[in-house]
C-alpha cells in the first residue's frame, strides 16, 4: 500500500508542476505583450499556439500512462488478494 502512496504523490507532484509549467509560459508571454507599446506589437501566435498545444498533449498522455499504471497495479492487488475462502471446486 505504501507503493500505491508514493506513486499517487509522486505522479501528483509531476502533474501539479507540469500544470504550473504550462500556465507559465503563456503568463510570461501575456505579461511581455502587455508591457510593450501597441505600436511595436507583432502578431506571431502561431509558433507559442503550438507549442502550447504540444506541450498540453504530452502533460495528458503522461497522467495517462500514470492511470494505466494505477488501474493495472489496482487489478493486480484484487487479484491476489485473499478473498477469505476458498475459491476453486465450489460447485
Amino acid at each position: 500500500m505504501s507503493q500505491l502512496t508514493h506513486l499517487f504523490v509522486g505522479c501528483g507532484t509531476v502533474v501539479v508542476a507540469l500544470i504550473l509549467l504550462i500556465g507559465l509560459i503563456p503568463f510570461l508571454r501575456l505579461l511581455r505583450l502587455t508591457m510593450r507599446h501597441l505600436s511595436k506589437r507583432k502578431i506571431t501566435g502561431q509558433p507559442a499556439l503550438r507549442r502550447m498545444a504540444v506541450t498540453l498533449q504530452l502533460a495528458v498522455s503522461v497522467v495517462f500512462i500514470v492511470a494505466a499504471l494505477v488501474v493495472m497495479m489496482q487489478i493486480r492487488f484484487v487479484n491476489r488478494k485473499d478473498l477469505g475462502f476458498d475459491h476453486h471446486n465450489i460447485i
